[in-house]
């Protein structure tokens, strides 16, 4: 998989994530692994870095989302 298909890739799974109404999904172990798994591959592929998302903290898990897909595009 090349670098555009990544990025394709992970910005179709966090739209997904953001237009999920299922209110009791946020939080889940299924949301939280999900959410884990696209930090740590943005960061791994040098997509944003630490202080990217240091930068963040006080953002909500949607918010935060919404920001990465801006970075993905």
């Amino acid at each position: 998989m090349n670098t555009k298909q990544k990025l394709q890739l992970i910005t179709k799974i966090v739209e997904e994530i953001i237009k999920n109404e299922n209110l009791e999904y946020w939080g889940t172990d299924e949301n939280i692994k999900a959410e884990t798994e696209i930090f740590d591959e943005v960061i791994n592929s040098n997509i944003v870095t630490q202080d990217w998302f240091d930068n963040r903290l006080k953002h909500t898990n949607t918010e935060l989302l919404e920001d990465l897909i801006i970075e993905l595009k």
